[in-house]
């Protein structure tokens, strides 16, 4: 049965994590993991913790520091970035084909099994405060901040996605814990990827990587940080292998101003809120061919 290449491949994994994949036939591959919760997701009290979360996502995991994170694509000639918007967070690699399993467990590993060690978190508010410094002295984007601000008075979308330097001060592990425990569910994520490749084998290989990632029952914040950051003996086995893994309890059902797009992004304009049963928009196809 032949495919049309130039529509977007989309699936559900079993833990109800949605994928979408496109075949461009070109050497060089992109993906990313879209998170839907952004500032606009945030408490009053919460202003700029969905950007701090972005910030320290990055800080270690349960099997690599911050060093390690970084240096996992770097030395391949990849890049791994990440941006938050008031709609979303995004985590995101562009890189040789050949290393797209490397890319898609570095992200999986970075979104599920984050460790936000305490003295990482302390060094990230002196960053994220030197942000808001930089954005203070740029009128030309807080021009559009005070124009949302007025747009919307006391609500979340009025405000700017940085947060204050008096929130990101205020800001601690736990904080971290209650907002991914709210709002980081599997019917909230999709994983999203361009690039040469079979449909099945991409399919096999996301499953092998993303299947254990998640649960999809929803639970309390509580259960949620405790298998999170139990210790080994104590997680269940993933169901992928025999390794016991915490991943599988993070995700649950349940930066500044938008950068310009990555090429993966526009397909999943509906794919984030829908699964729709017929293709994508062919503007959304020419898009991501063009890079």
């Amino acid at each position: 049965m032949s495919h049309d290449h130039a529509v977007p491949y989309q699936f559900t994994l079993p833990n109800g994590l949605r994928c979408v994949h496109l075949e461009s036939g070109r050497n060089v591959g992109h993906c990313g993991l879209l998170i839907e919760a952004g500032s606009r997701d945030e408490l009053a009290d919460e202003n700029g913790l969905a950007h701090f979360i972005e910030h320290t996502l990055f800080k270690g995991t349960k099997k690599r520091r911050t060093f390690h994170i970084l240096n996992r694509l770097d030395s391949v000639g990849a890049d791994l970035n990440a941006y938050t918007s008031k709609e979303e967070t995004w985590i995101t690699a562009s890189f040789l084909i050949e290393h797209l399993e490397r890319a898609m467990e570095l992200i999986s590993d970075i979104a599920f099994a984050a460790t936000f060690p305490e003295k990482e978190i302390v060094k990230e508010r002196d960053v994220i405060i030197d942000e808001i410094h930089a954005w203070r002295d740029n009128p030309g984007d807080a021009i559009f901040d005070e124009f949302e601000e007025m747009l919307y008075p006391a609500h979340a979308l009025g405000r700017n996605i940085l947060g204050t330097e008096d929130s990101v001060t205020g800001f601690g592990r736990e904080d971290i814990l209650r907002f991914i425990g709210r709002q980081y569910r599997n019917d909230r994520l999709v994983f999203s990827s361009v690039g040469a490749g079979e449909r099945k084998e991409n399919r096999e290989a996301l499953q092998e990587v993303l299947f254990c990632c998640g649960h999809t029952q929803l639970g309390n914040h509580a259960r949620c940080a405790e298998n999170l950051h139990a210790p080994a003996a104590r997680r269940r086995p993933c169901r992928a292998s025999s390794a016991p893994c915490g991943r599988k309890y993070f995700g649950r059902h349940g930066c500044q101003r938008p950068h310009r797009h990555p090429p993966f992004v526009e397909p999943l304009g509906r794919a984030r809120h829908e699964r729709p049963a017929e293709p994508q928009h062919p503007r959304a196809v020419r898009h991501l061919l063009q890079y």
